[in-house]
């Protein structure tokens, strides 16, 4: 697992390369207040990103969700993490502002009623939970 620390050298390597696809899966990201970091992703070239199994909750997410609007991401991954209802209110409060196309949130803190509501209100992504 590279952890915050190897997250922070590797954004910080990859910002200025046409990097459009990272896995990142099982690395720990979520742990260790990675939010500053998250803003490095909207001077990138991403389009995937794939943080699955890394421990993000709430707090980490509503601090990705600010970069969002300014990136290229057209995949976001994060099943299997600690996401609950707050984290997803807020994403999807700047789903509009973005170019996410297909979210994985599978494995996470999200109840069949809440999935139905953002399948419905957000049909524009395609959503797995």
């Amino acid at each position: 697992t590279i952890g915050v620390k190897g997250f922070k050298c590797l954004i910080q390597n990859l910002v200025n390369m046409k990097v459009d696809k990272i896995f990142l899966s099982g690395n720990n990201v979520g742990v260790g207040n990675p939010e500053k970091l998250f803003l490095e992703l909207q001077n990138m070239q991403l389009k995937i990103l794939d943080l699955s199994f890394n421990k993000i909750d709430d707090k980490t997410l509503i601090s990705l969700t600010q970069a969002l609007p300014r990136s290229k991401l057209s995949i976001l991954d994060l099943s299997y993490n600690r996401i609950g209802l707050e984290g997803l209110k807020n994403l999807g409060g700047l789903l509009p502002k973005t170019q996410i196309n297909k979210i994985n949130l599978k494995g996470n803190n999200i109840n069949i009623k809440t999935q139905e509501y953002f399948r419905k209100q957000f049909s524009f992504i395609e959503w797995i939970f």
